[in-house]
Formats: C-alpha cells, structure tokens, sequence
C-alpha cells in the first residue's frame, strides 16, 4: 500500500470519528433551575417539614398512604406510589421492628436548604417474648425556598445509626 493510500484512509477514519463529535449548537435545559433564596423564616421551614414528617410518620404507623399523599409535594407524586409506600413501610418493619414514637432533634442549616432531622424510634420483641433494644433512625426532611415562594419539601430520607 503506498503512502498516499495510508494518509487518505488515516485521514477518512479521523473524519469518521470525529464527525459530530462536537457540537455549537446551544441547547436548552428541559427542566428550568430553580432560583433559590436563603429561607427568610426559618419558623416556616420547620412547619413545612413538621407537616410533611408527620404525615409520614402517622401514614407508617396506621399503614395509610393517603394520610402521607395529602403532604407530597407536587414533584413527588409521580415518584411516589402507594407501592413504593408499601415497599418502605415493610423494609422498616422488616429491619427495625414496630414504630414506636418519632421525635424531634433539630435543624442543620446548609444556606439555601435546611434539613429538619427526627428521630423515629422501633421495638421489636426477641424470641423469649422479652423486649430487645430499640432500634432507632434518623429521618430527614430537606427544604428550601423559592425567591418568590414559602419554603417548600425538596426531599426527605432514613438514615440509620
């Protein structure tokens, strides 16, 4: 093959690779950003959490999904389904046992989010009958604020310790 058939078929390839590779054409994001502010009344955050955490908290306990689907947010409705409720109220019983109480611990201030922490508390009975120790979780209810809104749930979630 000569040299000329070399540097033709090197250069095709590299055209053939890097064709369309990079693109100027600015495209736009399908989901706009949100234009968040320090949350102006942190009393706000707190009820805004509270609401949320014990909706949550009595729907688990009185295995009622509607009690807890009354305080989603609007953006978490496709996300969250009674299945999914289900499958989470289970996973809980499964691992930590009957849900007891739920109590409040405190705030951590992130700037444009806090997050609102309880404490959800189980007991479980050994295999002797007797109660063994309870078993506790951290859940955490995150909110923020829009510029031109009250604080709103952004999120929530368990952590164990």
């Amino acid at each position: 093959m000569s040299i000329g058939k070399i540097i033709l078929a090197a250069a095709v390839c590299t055209l053939a690779v890097c064709s369309g590779c990079v693109s100027t054409e600015k495209k736009e994001s399908k989901t706009a950003a949100l234009d968040l502010q320090r949350p102006e009344n942190m009393d706000k955050t707190f009820t805004s959490a509270e609401k949320f955490s014990n909706a949550l908290w009595n729907s688990l306990v009185k295995n009622d999904f509607k009690i807890w689907q009354a305080e989603i947010p609007a953006t978490f409705t496709k996300k969250i389904t009674p299945e999914m409720f289900s499958v989470m109220r289970s996973g809980l019983i499964k691992q930590f046992g009957d849900f007891e109480r739920s109590s409040y611990l405190g705030m951590l201030d992130h700037g444009l989010v806090c997050d609102h922490l309880w404490k959800f508390r189980f007991s479980r009975k050994s295999t002797e009958g007797k109660s063994a120790a309870p078993r506790e979780i951290i859940c955490w209810v995150r909110v923020y604020q829009e510029k031109a809104g009250e604080p709103a749930v952004g999120g929530f979630g368990f952590k164990p310790f």
